[in-house]
């Protein structure tokens, strides 16, 4: 059997002790057990990649900045991140 191998879009390629599949269009990668679940995983890490998730509002980005235990009324706020990200 060969230590790489290309399936629907996926180049999957033996590691040590995991299989690695490769979007071929994007190069996200993901790892599984065995070829099919490197591939599972990676199709999941492609659609979650090209989705478009809604900002979360002001209010949730305080409540996680709560529950992390960062002052949520200090005025600096550190660096921005894109996509309403804390």
């Amino acid at each position: 059997m060969s230590d790489s191998l290309y399936r629907g879009g996926f180049t999957v390629a033996r590691e040590e002790h995991y299989w690695v599949a490769t979007h071929n269009d994007t190069g996200i990668a993901s790892h599984g057990e065995d070829p099919n679940h490197a591939i599972d995983q990676a199709i999941e890490a492609v659609e979650l990649a090209q989705s478009d998730p809604e900002p979360a509002s002001e209010e949730k980005q305080d409540e996680i900045r709560r529950e992390f235990g960062i002052d949520v009324d200090d005025d600096e706020r550190g660096i921005e991140s894109p996509n309403g990200m804390p």
